[in-house]
């Protein structure tokens, strides 16, 4: 017989930056009104949406709040057995929802037992379970399904895939069932994006719950009650700081749960006869920014090598979202190991440092799960994303990882557009001689990078250098595309290549410079030939003038028909002497190898 396993009691009275799980009701304080109005919305739709944006505490509140209160009988005093099928979407929306009923149908007992470890699980099985549970649950038993971030099913996957669209019509008719509760959690901005499925928009309308921010005094129950359950205290003054430093801040809940795990453990490390959070240990951790300085110094805690390994795994953490904001982005350990270019063991020993921390007063929670960091199973996600708009390092990273996302698929589809052109000319040699546009972004299409399109393409190419391939098969999946073994890269990768040949070799800064000093040169030449021109007129004018001064001058005596035919004759001769002797002047000047183009401007004699 299997033995029950039960909760594990709380050990620390405020959780950090990572949401309350469903065991802590004991230290989660400041949502009672909020629970209440859950669980009697719930009650009369069985279908209900919790929005809120990021850091309103939607998922502590569904978790903790709710669920605890469900599974103590506060939705009917008549259903008091539960069973709970808890599933963030991810990439694979149905074979998570298919993991989580297999827990919820198994024998009393199981129902924590891991998920099986073969790589795929019959979905179909048990969502036709899921289409009448009260086969497979036990008598009296109620279903609670609770899809945490649901809006994972825009950012993760595409809305017109088939499992994304199963799963939202699996919910929605599970809803219709007497003995099955749906709850989803969602960002507020993707509520919009929901009228893309049938019915879905009619039952948010029914049943949504835009989660408010906490009072001043719902957030001092949040600070110093927690502490009363472990025998603690608050000073009066720091909790008067909190709210007034966290009451407005839209994280305020995460941001200020990290500040008191912080302190607390600071406290409990001072082994005083009464644990009490005071000022001092506000101050001691970084005040309101906390969360940066905490996360600096683990930064600063590794080595050198281990740095470029944390910014890598940071980096696939992240992402940009429809709606440009940076987002949180889960990641298997596995897919980390490669772009790093080190074991997946290694990769796991960075997480334990920003998960566990180095120390007993740490316990960052920055990067979730924690233990049993299996390379091949484990899929990492930060605890919150808070810490990417609080840890000015992790925004760098994160726009800097947004931004080379955004420069390849511009690259790849312009590969694209260069080569079907191509084929379609029929003239590779014809295309290739077409006008060059100042870069991509003119709306040229098919025409090769150049200028500081390419100079970033190419930067980005020696940063990635030999992990460039796998970099580029992560965003395959964000855009519901298999990655096709690497030919479309390698056509991306000649297509840059291309445009780096067309700008005539050498880096794209010395292009630019060549560029510039071309174009300066252009416009002496030009210049300089006018003037030459100009002024080869002007002596050429004198020239003619004088001689006939001079022919005059000779020939003004001389009688009769003489007087008008010999200065012209003398005229013309000197004339005529006058051009050939600049344009012998000029031959000499070419071997010679002067000029005159400008003052002091010498050039060197040709070879």
């Amino acid at each position: 017989m299997t033995m029950k396993k039960f909760p594990p009691l709380t050990q620390f009275p405020y959780p950090g930056l990572r949401p309350f799980t469903r065991y802590e009701s004991d230290i989660f304080f400041g949502r009672d009104e909020h629970t209440r109005e859950l669980l009697k919305k719930l009650k009369e739709t069985h279908f209900i949406v919790v929005l809120g944006e990021s850091g309103h505490g939607k998922s502590s509140l569904v978790n903790t709040g709710l669920v605890s209160s469900i599974q103590a009988g506060f939705l009917d005093s008549a259903k008091i057995r539960w069973r709970v099928a808890q599933l963030h979407p991810g990439e694979k929306p149905l074979t998570n929802l298919a993991t989580e009923l297999k827990k919820a149908f198994a024998p009393t007992g199981e129902e924590e037992s891991s998920p099986p470890s073969e790589p795929s699980l019959p979905d179909e099985k048990y969502i036709i379970k899921l289409r009448n549970p009260s086969w497979y649950l036990p008598e009296g038993t109620c279903l609670l399904l609770l899809v945490d971030q649901f809006e994972e099913i825009f950012t993760h996957t595409s809305s017109t895939h088939k499992n994304t669209k199963t799963l939202v019509t699996e919910l929605l008719r599970a809803s219709q069932l007497s003995n099955v509760y749906v709850v989803i959690s969602m960002q507020s901005e993707y509520s919009g994006k929901c009228a893309q499925f049938h019915s879905l928009t009619e039952a948010i309308n029914q049943g949504s719950f835009l989660v408010p921010r906490l009072t001043h005094e719902q957030l001092r129950e949040a600070i110093e009650y927690p502490a009363r359950i472990f025998f603690g205290k608050v000073e009066s003054s720091l909790v008067d700081r909190l709210v007034a430093d966290f009451g407005d801040d839209p994280d305020q809940l995460p941001l200020m749960q990290h500040a008191l795990m912080r302190m607390w453990n600071k406290a409990v490390a001072e082994k005083n006869t009464e644990i009490k959070l005071t000022l001092n240990h506000y101050k001691d951790i970084g005040e309101k920014n906390a969360l940066s300085k905490h996360a600096e110094e683990l930064y600063n805690k590794l080595t050198s090598k281990q740095q470029e390994i944390a910014e890598v795994l940071f980096r696939n953490l992240t992402d940009r979202d429809d709606y440009d904001n940076l987002c949180r982005s889960p990641v298997r350990l596995d897919k980390v190991a490669p772009l790093a270019e080190v074991s997946g063991e290694v990769v796991a020993e960075i997480v334990k440092v920003f998960c566990l921390g180095t120390d007993e007063t740490d316990k960052p929670n920055f990067i979730k799960p924690c233990e049993n960091l299996s390379p091949e199973e484990t899929i990492l996600e930060l605890s919150h994303a808070s810490l990417i708009r609080y840890w000015p390092r992790l925004e760098k990273w994160a726009v800097e990882e947004a931004e080379d996302k955004e420069l390849y698929l511009r690259l790849e589809k312009d590969a694209v557009t260069y080569r079907d052109r191509k084929e379609k000319l029929g003239q590779p040699k014809g295309w290739e001689n077409l006008k060059d546009g100042s870069n991509t972004s003119s709306g040229e299409e098919g025409l090769l990078w150049q200028e500081t399109d390419l100079n970033r393409a190419l930067k980005w190419q020696k940063e990635k250098g030999n992990v460039a391939k796998n970099w580029v098969a992560r965003y395959y999946k964000k855009q519901s595309r298999e990655f096709d073994g690497g030919s479309l890269f390698e056509e991306t990768m000649k297509f840059l290549k291309l445009s780096k040949d067309k700008w005539e070799g050498g880096t794209p800064e010395e292009q630019v410079q060549k560029n510039s000093v071309g174009k300066i040169s252009s416009v002496k030449q030009e210049w300089t030939t006018t003037m030459e021109n100009f002024l080869k007129r002007i002596i050429w004018w004198l020239s003619s003038a004088v001689a006939f001064i001079i022919s005059v001058l000779i020939f003004a005596k001389l009688p009769g028909m003489m007087t008008g035919i010999l200065p012209i004759i003398t005229w013309g001769a000197l004339v005529f002497l006058s051009y050939e002797a600049l344009k012998h002047y000029d031959r000499y000047k070419e071997l010679k190898g002067t000029t005159t183009k400008s003052k002091g401007l010498k050039v060197k004699k040709p070879k």
